[in-house]
């Protein structure tokens, strides 16, 4: 490739061209699945899953999705926070061939009701806090297959939902209630290309409604070693083993969806779910990973009492050790923090900052 003026500002690690891998999306949970097995993939409110254990459930999702006639090409929304249940149905899905359509927890019916229209959505999978809007958009909107859950389903202590407990409609599945009479984990016998379309992801609507925009396997594939590299320099520093990034980005976001979800499979790192970003209560370890949060949780007086800081103050201290004590009460060693879009940082704030808490004794 021709030198660029921009190859300069590239960190040493970073390649200016990438050759990449003919994958599917779905085939990134199998490097950490295979490669560290008993390392945890997911760790929800203190409750971790295995990587070889999502991957067993995602397998036995997408057969049980597979019993119920989902087909290669349909569409299948996925209604759901940053919880385990995203990636179990956001890798099953995959495998079968199936376009997720990624929708925000937050819309509303009417929201709803034009992006099932728009996609052709034929499953949507779902959880209980909006099972009211789900109800109406099935009044106005035929969807043949729902598939519900509880959103503190796999959270120790908290018990398991029923279909009953969930009052679902006549028809619905429920979620675990599928994985469970489903043990195959066998691989779905369905030719995926890269070339084939992978998601339906709609845009933020800033110059309009919003409008879905068509990814394939490759565009995801891409993007996600591209963020990789990105940061290679100093993401290999960390040992795979103590690897970890906050899920708090939401995953019905592509970046998120990249950036968090499918970069901690290629990187083989825990992700810490944190469902929904509260910013009357910035924790720390909330802040982490989104700038726009991040700077709207700074502004608040809670924070500041806290003393939450994302850079040196005016005299020069250094106050992160303080702001992030909890992330490092969980075993995070490393972390990162990256501003993107069009945050402005504040003055002193550069655009990417490490920190890294040394090891005992040193």
């Amino acid at each position: 490739m021709d030198e660029r003026p921009w190859h300069r500002h590239y960190d040493y690690a970073t390649p200016t061209t990438i050759r990449y891998p003919r994958l599917a999306v779905h085939d990134l949970l199998g490097i950490p699945a295979n490669a560290y097995p008993d390392k945890a993939a997911l760790n929800f409110f203190g409750t971790e899953m295995t990587f070889w254990e999502l991957r067993q459930q995602a397998l036995r999702f997408a057969n049980a999705l597979g019993a119920l006639g989902i087909q290669k090409g349909e569409r299948v929304g996925i209604q759901l926070p940053n919880c385990p249940q995203y990636p179990i149905a956001y890798y099953a899905a995959l495998s079968l061939g199936a376009i997720v359509v990624n929708l925000n927890p937050m819309y509303t019916a009417d929201e709803l009701k034009m992006t099932a229209l728009a996609t052709g959505m034929t499953t949507l999978v779902t959880f209980d806090m909006v099972l009211p809007a789900v109800r109406q958009l099935c009044k106005e909107v035929p969807i043949p297959r729902v598939i519900a859950t509880g959103v503190t389903d796999y959270i120790k202590g908290f018990g398991v939902s029923t279909a009953q407990t969930l009052e679902l409609e006549e028809g619905w599945h429920h979620f675990s209630t599928l994985i469970g009479g489903c043990p195959s984990t066998r691989l779905p016998r369905v030719q995926v290309n890269p070339e084939d379309p992978a998601l339906i992801q709609f845009t933020g609507g800033t110059t309009g409604i919003p409008k879905g925009a068509v990814l394939t396997h490759a565009n995801v594939i891409a993007a996600t070693l591209q963020c990789s590299l990105w940061g290679s320099a100093t993401v290999n520093l960390t040992p795979t083993e103590r690897r970890n990034v906050m899920a708090v980005l939401p995953y019905f976001h592509v970046y998120g969806n990249i950036v968090v979800m499918n970069w901690a499979m290629f990187n083989c790192a825990t992700q810490i779910q944190v469902p929904r970003f509260n910013i009357d209560r910035p924790d720390a370890d909330q802040c982490a990973d989104q700038p726009p949060q991040g700077a709207g949780a700074r502004s608040r007086p809670e924070a500041e009492a806290a003393q939450f800081r994302s850079g040196p103050d005016a005299g020069g201290a250094d106050r992160t050790d303080q702001g992030y004590g909890d992330l490092l009460q969980r075993g995070v060693r490393a972390f990162r923090i990256h501003l993107a879009g069009n945050l402005q940082p504040d003055p002193g704030t550069q655009e990417s900052r490490e920190h890294r808490d040394p090891l005992p004794g040193q």
